[in-house]
């Protein structure tokens, strides 16, 4: 069954379409507990799986494989892949770093740029801690007694009052 058939055979079924978009919040919510997001063209190639059609169709439990499954869609290894660079050259494997330094200076700084979008990705999806009003209100008046607008802002974002 192909992607174009999967679509066919759910068609406008509401109990189908209810099944798979339960499947795509499950795969995605554990895909996200690790950090990694399930793109649109993913949550498509999903339907492809064994697995989740027999979810789909035959109410089958999801089992481990699904998400094996999952994080080998394009997307998501890619996703792995940046961070298993990043890793290796925060640990300084010799054997990266030979072919980093193979690679052209544009191409170095495409995936530096990868990385650190992948890094700020992540540091954005754990959620700062939240403050209690107190101490909310302690980091207002510090803010209001900042007369830099620049300084101001920075600060607001540092503790968690703007993105």
């Amino acid at each position: 069954m192909t992607i174009e058939s999967f679509n066919t055979a759910i068609g406008d079924n509401a109990r189908f379409l209810a099944r798979f978009d339960a499947v795509t919040g499950h795969v995605s919510a554990t895909l996200a507990a690790e950090g990694l997001t399930l793109s649109e063209n993913d949550r498509e190639a999903l339907k492809g799986l064994p697995s989740v059609k027999l979810a789909v169709f035959g109410e089958e439990p999801l089992d481990q494989s699904v998400l094996d499954a999952a994080k080998r869609l394009p997307d998501v290894a890619e996703q792995l892949r940046r961070r298993e660079v990043a890793t290796l050259i925060e640990k300084g494997d010799k054997a990266l770093h030979a072919d980093l330094s193979r690679m052209s200076r544009s191409a170095r700084m495409t995936l530096a740029r990868e990385i650190d979008a992948e890094r700020k990705a992540q540091t954005a999806r754990t959620a700062p801690p939240t403050m209690s009003v107190e101490e909310e209100a302690v980091a207002i008046r510090i803010l209001r007694s900042i007369s830099s607008p620049a300084v101001r802002i920075s600060m607001a974002r540092e503790m968690g009052f703007l993105k």
